[in-house]
């Protein structure tokens, strides 16, 4: 056997010439037959392709703002949420230090040293402006990011708007679930909150309000789990939307579909509901339309909704049908309704978690929430000298517990 080179006639064509075996050349009619071979184009694929599957999932980051963002990052971290990174700012490095997160950003290292925003929110945005780069370098290839923050004080309520305008800027999902001051943390730390979620409102694309307030059915507990309580909503929250992108379901969603009810929607509201047992669909998602965070709001004319059901194996189609048509029966006739369902193995409960959004509602009504307390009826405004100093220790610590009552019938 020899090897004789086989090259072709077809010079306009983008081929190579090869050696292949031969052991005879035939000749037909006096003319030479040979064998020719052409092999397609080599294929070349851009350098900056990356084949490896994981490069599509959505990077999700929650962004905890302030001291209320960090404990409520913490809480997430501590109950292993998972396919979410986690990154804390803050005002005040004391505060920073004890958080549990890997990533942590001072904030106006200049404009605070470190020492707060001294609940100015003029401060905060300050402090945030100053930062912005190192912020966004966590955050700038990120497909959703979520802003988690305590309304009310300096730094969350005034860092917020300006991240989510940097993220906005960038064309990165966002979505803010704030909290709102307890009753009892004074009027003027409640007004302060309203005005910071009127313009975060404004920036972001899904806006979720957690009023403190509306919790207090649920306290009769320590005064420190109170906030623990809070924190769970948040994780909550969170979780539901994530879960969604991160968890193979059996019936999947993808971040488009993620997108299509949280992109541009506004003001949403957030509910949940888990039970067990043989009626645990009819509890759950009964729990998840009634929740405390849902009352008084009127949801008939929503027109998106995100639902998410986490369940073990035994869950039924009867179960899954019965939540769907409970929810769509609730909103908008054209409600565009897109759920997902998870199963985790060994569960016994079953869990629904709801986001409703294109709601119309002012911010300014569904924070204006009564605990049921009745204050004392007053008469006259109450007037301070502020030049007024107590003679004594004991006469300035008898003027903290002194009741409105009493206190206007001794100005009177």
């Amino acid at each position: 056997m020899w090897v004789r080179r086989i090259f072709t006639r077809f010079p306009q064509t983008r081929s190579r010439s090869i050696y292949l075996p031969t052991r005879k050349i035939f000749k037909t009619n006096k003319m030479t037959t040979k064998r020719y071979c052409t092999l397609p184009p080599k294929t070349e694929f851009p350098e900056d392709l990356n084949l490896n599957p994981q490069s599509d999932v959505p990077k999700i980051t929650v962004l905890g703002i302030g001291g209320g963002g960090t404990n409520a990052v913490n809480e997430m971290i501590l109950r292993q949420l998972n396919g979410v990174d986690f990154v804390v700012c803050n005002t005040d490095a004391q505060a920073l230090e004890q958080s549990v997160a890997v990533h942590k950003i001072q904030l106006g290292s200049l404009k605070t040293r470190g020492l707060g925003a001294g609940a100015d929110p003029r401060i905060g945005k300050e402090a945030m402006e100053e930062s912005l780069t190192e912020v966004m370098s966590y955050l700038g290839s990120c497909s959703l990011v979520f802003l988690t923050a305590g309304m009310g004080g300096g730094t969350g309520t005034g860092a917020a708007p300006v991240i989510a305008q940097a993220l906005k800027a960038r064309d990165i999902l966002t979505v803010s679930i704030v909290t709102t001051p307890f009753e009892f943390e004074a009027p003027r730390r409640m007004r302060t909150a309203i005005a910071g979620i009127e313009e975060l409102s404004k920036i972001v694309d899904t806006n979720l309000v957690i009023p403190n307030q509306r919790l207090m059915s649920y306290l009769g507990i320590r005064f420190k789990d109170s906030f623990k309580l809070v924190d769970e909503v948040l994780y909550r929250g969170v979780k539901s939307v994530s879960d969604l992108l991160t968890i193979p379901g059996f019936i999947n969603t993808d971040f488009a579909d993620v997108s299509t009810i949280l992109k541009d929607s506004g003001n949403a509201v957030l509910g949940y509901g888990v039970a067990a047992g043989p009626d645990r669909a009819t509890r759950a998602v009964r729990d998840a339309l009634d929740h405390q965070l849902l009352k008084d709001i009127e949801i008939k004319g929503a027109t998106r909704v995100l639902m998410n059901i986490t369940s073990g194996n035994d869950l039924s189609v009867q179960e899954t049908s019965y939540i769907a048509d409970f929810v769509s029966a609730r909103c908008a006739p054209h409600v565009n309704l897109i759920f997902g369902v998870c199963f985790i193995e060994n569960m016994e409960e079953l869990s629904v978690s709801i986001i409703i959004s294109g709601l119309k509602y002012s911010n300014n009504n569904y924070l204006k929430v009564s605990s049921g307390r009745v204050d004392p009826p007053v008469s006259q405004p109450l007037v301070w000298d502020s030049k007024f100093k107590p003679n004594s220790k004991q006469e300035e610590l008898s003027l903290i517990h002194i009741s409105e009552p009493t206190r206007q019938a001794e100005i009177s």
